[in-house]
């Protein structure tokens, strides 16, 4: 179900009436009612895919029941025992791509999925979260820092949660488990809070990034029959689609939790806005980078080891995470590219002064920009000759198409600025948060107009893909 989609907003209202009207319903009541509710959510999808996610988490839960002090020979097979679970439904393809150059003809196509003798693999929904997620708990219980009893419906709510279950954010053990252990009470101002998010993500998914994606789309499948300006405007156009895409998501599932009595934590905080590579991955995909931080990067030695091994430690990171994302030598590169501004930025010492006038500001923030911008070609193209061949339109093209969008696209941009201004700075616009019991009716009223009147065909979220 897609959070912007009829059948989600009935089960939605109808999980939000039982979840807060049931007479005394009580704590436990309302964690099962929220289980129940997540297994509902995941198995619309695929029910032989939810007995294979409950199946993950069950094992996952039976170790940690039955291994009391996990040392570091049993925090090494968890970790190996996801990683090999996620590498075969994620990356088998890939890596027997790899392989294939060293292997006979004959032994490649016996081992190709869907033709040989492996039956066709099929990426389970949010794997990668999901993963991170389970790999984070038993890392921190291994570290000390889970000193507290975790029921099995408690570990499988706090896995299973499902406004993040599928495309984050990427929550620690501490952000959920144990809230799950306290009464949960309908707080007015998270309600309304909640409302606000969801509207906010909605405008960013479905009135923004759906109207880019079908301008854009045909450019990237096909850069050379588009003209340089067409080309240039579809890399823009990108970056700002999945921006709009993956906050608006955030922003709906924060919302989604606060309707229901919980907090989970931000994932953007206005990326583009940022004055150095540190900076961005400070503001963009939050948890995730984070996760990369304490997890990997930490793990490899962080910046305890020497210069040299720091720079490799901080590349290998974002090479890592870049793989993270899909089984594509253009999510490496992308990964790459972000690693190796990361260690220049570090060894030319080029983060911003404090001091700094708004000029230098401005054009630190310009530079960034668009070598993220850079990394986007590589992170939207279907292939890396695709990402060439957009970089080469972009220099130059005998292209003669152009980009239609199907909304004015000044409209667009102004929207996409507006809602980036609010996630960089919100004070002033909480001015008028007192007024929201008209706000947010009117709001709610515009923004559906809106969405029926000038959007089409709705398309899955971005993410949903990793």
């Amino acid at each position: 179900m897609l959070f912007n989609s009829i059948p989600f907003l009935v089960f939605f209202l109808a999980l939000y009436l039982l979840y807060w009207k049931i007479p005394r319903l009580d704590i436990e009541g309302r964690k099962n009612l929220l289980l129940i509710a997540s297994l509902v959510f995941y198995g619309w999808w695929s029910v032989p895919f939810l007995l294979h996610f409950t199946g993950i988490v069950a094992l996952n839960y039976t170790v940690y029941f039955f291994v009391q002090r996990p040392g570091k020979l049993m925090l090494r097979f968890l970790l190996a025992l996801n990683l090999l679970h996620l590498a075969i439904f994620k990356y088998f393809y890939f890596l027997l791509d790899a392989a294939s150059v060293a292997l006979p003809a004959d032994v490649s196509a016996f081992l190709k999925p869907g033709d040989g003798l492996i039956p066709e693999i099929i990426l389970p929904l949010g794997i990668s979260f999901y993963t991170f997620q389970i790999l984070a708990f038993h890392v921190d219980r291994y570290r000390g820092t889970i000193d507290y009893h975790v029921s099995m419906k408690d570990f499988m709510l706090f896995i299973m949660f499902f406004p993040q279950l599928v495309a984050g954010p990427i929550m620690r053990h501490d952000e959920l488990l144990p809230y799950l252990k306290r009464p949960v009470t309908l707080r007015r101002n998270w309600l309304d809070k909640g409302i606000f998010l969801f509207l906010i993500g909605v405008a960013k998914k479905v009135l923004i990034a759906d109207n880019i994606s079908p301008a854009i789309d045909p450019v990237f499948a096909s850069p050379s029959a588009y003209s340089s300006e067409a080309v240039l405007t579809a890399v823009y156009g990108f970056a700002i689609q999945i921006y709009m895409d993956f906050s608006g998501y955030s922003d709906m599932a924060r919302g989604l939790a606060y309707a229901l009595g919980y907090r989970i934590p931000h994932n953007f905080r206005a990326p583009y806005f940022a004055l150095s590579f540190r900076d961005f991955w400070r503001r963009w995909h939050i948890t995730l980078s984070q996760w990369l931080r304490d997890y990997l990067y930490i793990g490899l030695g962080g910046n305890r080891v020497s210069a040299v091994r720091n720079y490799f430690n901080l590349f290998a990171t974002m090479v890592l995470g870049g793989l993270w994302h899909g089984a594509n030598y253009t999510f490496i590169v992308w990964g790459a590219l972000h690693g190796a501004y990361l260690v220049m930025e570090r060894y030319f010492n080029l983060y911003p002064k404090p001091d700094a006038r708004w000029p230098s500001r401005l054009l630190r923030g310009f530079i960034v920009f668009h070598l993220v911008l850079l990394a986007w070609i590589f992170f939207r193209a279907p292939d890396m000759q695709g990402a060439f061949d957009v970089i080469a339109g972009l220099i130059s093209s005998e292209g003669t198409g152009r980009v239609k969008f199907p909304l004015r696209v000044e409209y667009i941009l102004l929207a996409a600025i507006v809602l980036h201004v609010y996630e960089y700075r919100a004070r002033p616009f909480l001015r008028i948060w007192k007024w929201r019991e008209w706000i947010l009716p009117v709001a709610a009223v515009v923004i559906g107009f809106l969405v029926m009147a000038f959007t089409g065909k709705s398309t899955p979220f971005i993410y949903f893909q990793f």
